[in-house]
């Protein structure tokens, strides 16, 4: 399991952890501290320290980070609010399966298989909805994804139908 994002609390890093403890996955870290968040990332680096199957990896340059995705079954972003994710685009894109927070909008450009939401809050979920997707990524992954799927051609399909729905309805 991937985890992208600056370790700071609104992107609940301590939460996925407490969350997957006790599974047997793989889960590493991949973002710089947020130097705001002092007593978040030093609780952050206590648990990584306590947990033999968590790595954590700072300062990884951009060039490297689709390495990471490509080795990864499962991507998980579970934060507090978010927009849409560009890890979110990148890991779906990279055929990972894909676990996403509900206080964000990536469900509303990604909908495919290999593709979930979670409450950010609820630790039950996240590992549940954390598991099924590894083993989905187990069972029929890498996931297919073709680039075509979010072209502005398509989205402009997609509102024309809209459009002509309601213009005629």
């Amino acid at each position: 399991v991937l985890v992208c994002g600056r370790v700071e609390e609104r992107k609940n890093q301590v939460n996925i952890i407490r969350a997957l403890a006790g599974t047997e996955l793989n889960i590493t870290f991949l973002g710089e501290i947020n130097q705001n968040n002092k007593r978040y990332t030093e609780i952050f680096k206590g648990l990584v320290e306590a947990h033999g199957n968590i790595d954590y990896i700072s300062g990884c340059a951009v060039e490297e980070v689709k390495s990471y995705y490509l080795r990864a079954k499962c991507h998980l972003s579970a934060s507090r609010f978010e927009v849409s994710s560009l890890v979110d685009l990148e890991s779906y894109f990279c055929g990972c399966s894909v676990v996403s927070s509900r206080k964000g909008y990536s469900q509303e450009i990604l909908s495919a298989p290999g593709f979930r939401t979670v409450d950010p809050d609820n630790r039950e979920n996240i590992r549940g909805t954390t598991l099924l997707a590894v083993s989905e990524f187990e069972d029929a992954g890498p996931w297919k994804r073709c680039v075509e799927e979010l072209s502005w051609r398509n989205a402009g399909n997609a509102l024309t139908g809209i459009l002509s729905a309601q213009l005629s309805g």
